[in-house]
């Protein structure tokens, strides 16, 4: 009898297991289900945007009426427009009482973005998409916009540029404003601004050191606020944050040795960094990274600001390039 009972316990458990075990085959199995049907879901849609690359979309953009292709609004990544008639959420877009999508916009600069985004699109190497002539009262509203629908750095490709205005007398910007040089004739601070201006937003600046032959070995690159003015000792003020060739972090326009493990020789000539200046509320932080190395630094809680990008050149005929300046899409350039 005893033998018995442990047998139907034994049984008891097995069928208790196997009961737990068939449930979970069906979890599975319906969760498997709900990943197919996901799937499908997600290439019946992709099918349909491949069919309707073509498709003609009528918009009402505060009363104006116009039309345009699908290709033509979804052409460039990560902008608004892309987002907004990929046909994923199109259905959810505010429409007019005929249908049309409503679009609260500027009408004139509006019509000049389209007129852009056509060009572009029939552009080559060989021959460019021209930029918008804008009247000068529209100024200001057309350049919102293209920020607001991040198309900003298309437009004004200056802004991954070194200013050529926002300079010391004796830095040279050179090929196009990708190149800044240092040409004092002896050893001395000389700083250069970008000339772009960043807010809410990740973007990532990407710099090659290409000639430091400075006695000290001397460069700074970091960020600054847009209202400073370029000085010879620029990295001294109280806006100023980056990291100096010497071993030194600048933090507030302070400079602190070997600063969370920074330290001499981690940049040198023809070292490559990507620099990140993440200024979205909350974050606030700005990501030294060296190209081709295990070498991450970081400096935290950075003022609320608009920031530039800085390069202080120390020895004569040192120079610095920028390789991009990119922004993560979806973040948009102030000006």
């Amino acid at each position: 009898m005893e033998d018995l009972s442990e047998l139907t316990d034994l049984t008891q458990q097995l069928n208790a297991k196997l009961q737990d075990r068939i449930e979970q085959v069906k979890t599975d199995m319906a969760r498997l289900q709900e990943e197919k049907a996901e799937f499908e879901a997600e290439k019946e849609v992709m099918q349909c945007l491949t069919s309707q690359e073509s498709d003609i979309i009528k918009l009402n953009v505060r009363g104006r009426l116009m039309e345009t292709r699908r290709s033509t609004l979804c052409q460039v990544d990560g902008c608004l427009l892309q987002y907004m008639f990929s046909g994923r959420w199109e259905d959810r877009l505010e429409r007019d009482s005929d249908g049309r999508v409503f679009l609260d916009y500027n009408p004139y600069c509006f019509e000049k973005i389209l007129d852009f985004l056509w060009a572009l699109q029939h552009s080559s190497p060989e021959s460019p998409a021209p930029l918008p002539e804008i009247r000068g009262d529209e100024g200001a509203n057309f350049r919102l916009l293209a920020r607001y629908l991040g198309l900003e750095e298309l437009i004004y490709p200056e802004l991954k540029r070194f200013s050529d205005e926002l300079k010391t007398a004796e830095v040279v910007v050179m090929d196009d404003g990708l190149r800044a040089v240092q040409k004092a004739g002896k050893d001395a601070y000389q700083s250069v601004f970008g000339h772009g201006v960043f807010v809410n937003e990740v973007v990532e600046f990407r710099l090659k050191i290409e000639q430091l032959r400075n006695s000290y070995k001397w460069m700074m690159f970091g960020v600054i606020p847009e209202d400073y003015p370029a000085t010879r000792n620029s990295h001294e003020k109280q806006g100023s944050f980056g990291w100096s060739t010497n071993g030194n972090t600048w933090i507030a326009g302070k400079s602190t040795r070997s600063y969370k493990g920074f330290k001499s020789g981690v940049l040198c000539e023809a070292t490559e960094v990507v620099m990140t200046l993440d200024c979205r509320p909350r974050y606030n932080t700005l990501t030294l990274h060296v190209t081709g190395a295990n070498q991450e630094y970081q400096l935290v809680d950075l003022p609320r600001n608009q920031w530039r990008l800085q390069v202080v050149l120390y020895g004569n005929n040192d120079e610095i390039r920028i390789q991009n300046i990119k922004k993560v899409p979806g973040s948009h350039i102030l000006k």
